[in-house]
């Protein structure tokens, strides 16, 4: 998810600074860069820092990001698989 864009599209000059937003939730530079080239992931407490910096609402991160679904990758109906089925079975039968 492309949230660290939206981190400096707010106006309000060096308010929105990379550097100066990461000086205040105490990263460094290079933390900031890895976050801006998708290198690394920006976890909820960072967000949760920013928000608090930046005095923005949390769901201003992700403003424009379009919904991705339900993940198709994954079988939703675990019950439905005749292997899971049998392994919660014999589950059940060890307690």
């Amino acid at each position: 998810m492309r949230v660290w864009v939206n981190v400096f599209a707010k106006g309000g000059g060096g308010r929105n600074d990379p550097a100066v937003i990461g000086r205040k939730v105490g990263i460094k530079f290079q933390q900031i860069q890895k976050y801006e080239t998708g290198m690394n992931k920006v976890s909820a407490s960072r967000l949760r820092d920013m928000v608090e910096v930046m005095d923005v609402l949390l769901s201003f991160f992700f403003v424009g990001l379009k919904s991705r679904g339900p993940d198709k990758s994954v079988d939703n109906d675990l019950l439905g698989d005749k292997e899971a089925l049998v392994l919660v079975r014999f589950y059940y039968a060890l307690s």
